[in-house]
């Protein structure tokens, strides 16, 4: 019997122990005004992942991109955080791209493992309008909003990264890139001319990690033929 009561009591301080309320770590993170001065503080966006990119629009929308759960969006500066996913129209929830029209607030592009999608309505639902890409990048001219560029890959774990092109603001999308190296490429990021959307730098890897040797292409003639 002794050995009983023992083991009860033993089994009531362990239940004690973990069902004890704690303050979880992101509640210490929570967002207070004014921010001191070259302060950063923690946000708990919820899910989880990798956040690989992070971009702002023209209307103070902030976009970042994770690995499992998808876009985030903030509308208040970081205060709130919405995720994108299922009921906003994304099919996939590995986002690896992103791109704002800087004429249009209302219209915003996410990237992902499957393709391009397009907002109309400021990020409230989302279209797929282009497939069969990873992709990695996309930019809008601000010169003609009508024309932009996207990056990607034929998966996530190939190195054949190819440049798309847009002339109807991304309702449609065309592989333009004619002599960019067969294998061996990833395109990280593209940067278009402000006064020129036919000029663009396509900043590289030789390889899919960060750490592999990295590469700068430039094209003017709209994507088609780059040099190194």
């Amino acid at each position: 019997m002794k050995k009983i009561d023992i083991l009860l009591k033993l089994s009531l301080i362990l239940l004690a122990a973990f069902c004890t309320p704690y303050e979880d770590m992101a509640q210490k993170n929570i967002y207070k005004e004014p921010i001191p001065k070259d302060t950063w503080i923690g946000m708990d966006m919820g899910a989880g992942g990798w956040l690989n990119d992070c971009q702002a629009g023209p209307s103070g929308i902030i976009m970042v991109n994770s690995d499992l759960s998808g876009p985030y969006l903030t509308r208040d500066r970081g205060k709130s955080w919405t995720n994108i996913g299922a009921v906003q129209g994304l099919k996939e929830t590995h986002a690896s791209g992103m791109g704002f029209d800087p004429a249009d607030p209302k219209v915003i592009f996410i990237g992902t493992e499957g393709g391009i999608y397009r907002s109309e309505d400021a990020g409230i639902s989302f279209t797929k309008v282009f497939s069969g890409i990873y992709c990695t990048d996309i930019a809008i001219s601000k010169k003609d909003h009508k024309i932009g560029y996207a990056a990607g890959n034929s998966r996530y774990n190939r190195s054949d990264g190819s440049v798309f092109k847009t002339t109807d603001n991304g309702r449609t999308w065309v592989k333009v890139s004619a002599d960019l190296p067969a294998t061996n490429i990833v395109v990280e990021e593209l940067i278009i001319n402000t006064s020129d959307p036919e000029m663009l730098y396509a900043h590289c890897y030789k390889g899919r990690f960060a750490q592999s040797p990295s590469a700068l292409y430039y094209s003017d003639n709209g994507g088609v033929n780059w040099k190194e």
